[in-house]
């Protein structure tokens, strides 16, 4: 068979190979027939299931290694890295149910889009919690990266986090959820093993899961691409003890909800799924329920209401009980202790809002003006009008709330809105009730997390360098993923533009940082290339003359136009479309091409579109509303009037809100609109993210259609590419998974050689490049396996194998002494030794060894016996039989100090008996 890269030696019938097909990307299969000789010749091939047969130029095929076939667990130990090798890795894991794969420390996760058995038990997650320091064994998962994160945390004392990205529909809310479910089970796990009180550590880490169904109900949202797509940023940090990895207190953060989905979604999408549950599970609360005092009037359908259809008569299809779900909700809104009055009632108002149509009334004299209709867009029965509806859940007049809709205040004078603009009030308004409710919802969330804590800590501390272990952090973040759909607005830029900077994050973390280091200590590794995306980054975000920059001066003018965007747009920014096979973003935006077989409506719509590369693919985006989007006005008049409501809940929601305060020309110039706001918000969270160690988890889509058991090569290929997939295993494999300086290399390997050199502790006392040699060169020689390292000008750099020796060699040193110390400290009967080193016990993993069990029960027998002996010193009976309850000892130290307590109780009981029977006497 001729070598991966070469086809010198040419072809044999039944080599293994890869070829390229349009349908499954690369295909595994063999060699049939052979034609001709070397690169020249023609090769009839087959699949290895046999379903595909093609003709190919031996110049087109890759040999097919058997690595490459056997879907090894780590891509950079394969013997060739091309998109073949890396798709088939991927192809043979998958189908055997293997959705985890390692690119060095990196994680690539596979949605299967099914429950697969006995991947996320507690066996598995004390699998990880028990593996050795090299985690030999541990298969790709979650829970081994966050069981490695909680490691180095203790290890360096610095906080860590997880960047989970991936297409809409990869699987990034399930991966944080199941590294947020492993955090828990370790905090847990902790007092467990150690037998110690917990506190309201449970309580806590209770909480942590709770939030999960109370933020998804909230947040999320059936799209085309995802049933259940998180349709804002999320942030979480939990703070954790480092040694113990037991959780102290736990922050989210919000980024962006999708606010437009409250009144507008594509066919086949559904709208917040709060929304869809509260309407098919009001009905079926017990009556008298005061958190649903103020949901009045509901359909029971999920098309009884305009803001859950998505077209005019249906509403798209879920495979989920949303009336069960709604029960879900409110019980874990119950366990978090948020109080619910009122909640319902502000989105049951955004169901009858939605339904509120407008007229055109003419008067003699005076221009038409916007009315209520008597029609409304609820479909059913229906007991009221939707505006008496909303006026009711709102706890407004509906009267006022019919004038705050049909007009608006202008120089303290009430002017009339024309239909559609009083449309577009209403829906505003539902955007930023819906908005208020989500954040009213969050806050709560983070009060009920922060208050199983006494010491509530600030994100900015905890990150700022402080080394205290309390402050340090393991974060998770989950953010909406690459967007491309028929029809691309401001959002989808927004979150596209996200992507893009957590691309540049992780380009700075992997590539950039590293080269410049390698050249900085002198450590060859040759310049690693990556996708670039930072031209494109300044075409979106240059402050002068960037595309925000751009819409922000827009949004300014007075009679700022989305035309005149545009056009400034293409002015600063046009360039040719890109033709042929892109690799990578380019900067600039370009006019989308037009088929010459377009009709001419097709071709005048393209006149209001652009197109931005981004790393992912190429997007055209509809210049429509962008302006209005970004600008985000509330509807004064319509939010002052709420913050009147005789409902609490509503007008607390609203109470920033003054009608009477107009805006100056000042405050419209200083204004923070959406994209500028957003871009400051996202910069805030590199700094967070740049102040960690990160970890990174790329989540990949099987197949568009969201269905089990389907692997689409060509649908994975795309997205390899576009995650720049190859470049990152080739710096993977040429790089160096771990470094330390000179000093903590020696510190921290140095009692490995603590009975075999001389004065070991000197090396880690002196820093030099020439002692740090010296050193490495003690270790080789008796540590095996400590190969792959180069020692820098300030640093020493090892690769995964020797990371993995030096590590379990250390542990199990570290173990031997520990084992060592608890025997002696059982035989010295000395508790405050034996409660410290099984503290360190614990931390090493020893706690189900014999060892450990016996200095426990040696601690439990040490604490009964001063407990007695305590109570006996004291004098007083009732002191001694308390402390005697529950203690069945007869034998050794206890069993003598419970007779002595005893005879002490029946001694103080017959001089109790003596004094009442003769007072003079024992006077």
């Amino acid at each position: 068979m001729p070598p991966a890269g070469g086809f010198d030696q040419g072809w044999s019938v039944n080599d293994p190979c890869f070829f390229k097909d349009e349908a499954r990307g690369w295909i595994l299969g063999r060699v049939t027939k052979v034609v001709g000789v070397g690169r020249t010749a023609t090769l009839s091939l087959a699949s290895a299931d046999g379903k595909v047969t093609a003709e190919r130029d031996a110049s087109a095929i890759e040999a097919a290694s058997a690595r490459a076939r056997e879907g090894v667990e780590d891509m950079v130990a394969l013997d060739e890295l091309t998109e073949a090798t890396v798709l088939s890795t991927l192809r043979v894991r998958y189908d055997r149910k293997q959705i985890y794969t390692n690119v060095g420390g990196i994680l690539v996760a596979v949605n299967p889009y099914e429950t697969i058995a006995n991947v996320y038990g507690e066996d598995r997650m004390a699998g990880a919690a028990a593996a050795d320091a090299a985690f030999s064994g541990a298969a790709p998962h979650p829970f081994v990266m966050a069981e490695q994160a909680l490691r180095a945390l203790d290890r360096d004392r610095a906080s860590q986090s997880f960047v989970i990205s991936g297409e809409s529909g990869s699987g990034k809310t399930e991966t944080c959820k199941f590294i947020l479910r492993y955090l828990s089970y370790r905090s847990k796990r902790r007092f467990e093993l150690a037998g110690t009180p917990r506190g309201g550590a449970n309580a806590l880490e209770e909480s942590v899961l709770l939030s999960n169904p109370v933020l998804e109900a909230f947040g999320n949202a059936k799209t085309l691409r995802n049933d259940n797509s998180s349709r804002w940023g999320k942030y979480t940090q939990v703070y954790v003890e480092p040694s113990s990895g037991a959780i102290k207190s736990v922050g989210i953060t919000a980024y962006l909800l999708e606010k437009v989905r409250v009144v507008e979604r594509a066919r086949g999408e559904r709208n917040y799924h709060v929304l869809h549950q509260l309407v098919a599970g009001a009905k079926k609360q017990k009556k008298g329920d005061a958190g649903l005092a103020l949901a009045v009037g509901l359909g029971d359908a999920q098309t009884s209401h305009a803001v859950l259809r998505d077209t005019a008569t249906s509403s798209a299809a879920i495979g989920v009980d949303d009336a069960a779900q709604f029960a879900v909700t409110r019980d874990a809104l119950r366990k978090l202790d948020v109080a619910q009055p009122g909640l319902f009632g502000a989105l049951a108002a955004v169901c009858h809002l939605g339904d509120v149509c407008f007229e055109s009334v003419e008067a003699e004299g005076q221009d038409a003006a916007a009315a209520i209709a008597n029609q409304d867009l609820r479909m059913g029965r229906k007991a009221e009008h939707a505006a008496d509806a909303a006026a009711r859940a709102l706890g407004v007049d509906r009267a006022q709330l019919e004038e705050a809709l049909v007009s608006r205040r202008v120089a303290g004078v009430r002017t009339p809105r024309q239909a559609a603009e009083a449309e577009h009030a209403s829906k505003a308004f539902c955007k930023a009730l819906y908005a208020r409710v989500f954040d009213w919802v969050l806050a709560r969330v983070n009060d009920a997390l922060q208050a199983m804590t006494k010491t509530p800590v600030s994100a900015r501390r905890a990150l700022s360098g402080d080394k205290k272990p309390d402050w340090l952090t393991v974060g998770l973040l989950d953010i909406f993923g690459f967007e491309r759909f028929e029809a691309n607005s401001l959002e989808q830029l927004l979150i596209n533009y996200a992507n893009e900077r957590l691309l540049r994050e992780f380009n700075a973390q992997v590539f950039e940082a590293a080269t410049r280091e390698y050249a900085a200590e002198g450590v060859p590794v040759g310049d690693l290339t990556f996708q670039d995306n930072a031209p494109l980054l300044k075409t979106l975000e240059h402050p002068r003359d960037g595309v925000f920059a751009l819409l922000n001066s827009e949004c300014v003018r007075r009679d700022g136009k989305d035309e005149n965007l545009l056009k400034q747009l293409l002015k600063k920014h046009e360039r040719a479309p890109f033709v042929g096979e892109r690799r990578g973003p380019l900067p600039g935006v370009f006019v989308p091409r037009v088929s010459v077989k377009s009709t001419s409506a097709e071709r005048a719509d393209a006149l209001s579109v652009f197109g931005v590369s981004h790393f992912a693919a190429d997007v055209s985006y509809r210049i429509n509303a962008f302006v209005e989007k970004n600008r985000d006005r509330l509807p004064n008049e319509i939010c002052a009037l709420a913050a009147t409501s005789d409902a609490p809940f509503v007008a607390s929601l609203f109470a920033d809100i003054d009608d009477e305060a107009p805006q100056t020309s000042q405050q419209k110039r200083s204004q923070r609109y959406v994209a500028a706001s957003f871009a400051e918000s996202l910069g805030k969270l590199t700094q967070l993210l740049d102040a960690t160690r990160q970890s990174f988890v790329r989540c990949v889509k099987p197949n568009e259609l969201m269905k089990a058991a389907a692997f689409d090569g060509v649908v994975v290929l795309e997205q390899l590419r576009c995650m720049g997939m190859l470049e990152l295993i080739e710096a993977r494999a040429r790089g160096y998974a771990g470094r330390m300086d000179h000093a903590a290399f020696a510190s921290r390997y140095g009692l490995l050689l603590e009975d075999k050199v001389a004065d070991v502790r000197r090396y880690s006392t002196k820093t030099t490049k020439k002692l740090a040699a010296e050193f490495l060169a003690l270790l080789q020689r008796h540590v095996p396996g400590v190969e792959a390292v180069a020692v820098g000008k300030t640093k020493v750099f090892l690769k995964r194998p020797a990371v993995d020796a030096l590590e379990t060699a250390r542990e199990t040193r570290m173990k031997a002494d520990v084992l060592l110390a608890l025997g002696e400290a059982v035989a010295a009967r000395d508790v405050e030794a034996l409660e410290l080193t099984l503290r360190i016990a614990d931390e090493l993993r020893l706690s189900d060894t014999p060892e450990a069990a016996r200095a426990r029960q040696e601690v439990e027998v040490e604490g009964r016996y001063r407990a007695v002996v305590a109570a006996v010193a004291e004098g007083r009976a009732d002191v001694i039989t308390a402390a005697l309850d529950g203690i069945q000892d007869k034998a050794g130290r206890v069993g003598a100090a419970v007779d002595c307590a005893r005879a002490a109780v029946a001694g103080l009981a017959a001089a109790e008996a003596l004094r009442d029977a003769t007072p003079d006497t024992a006077a």
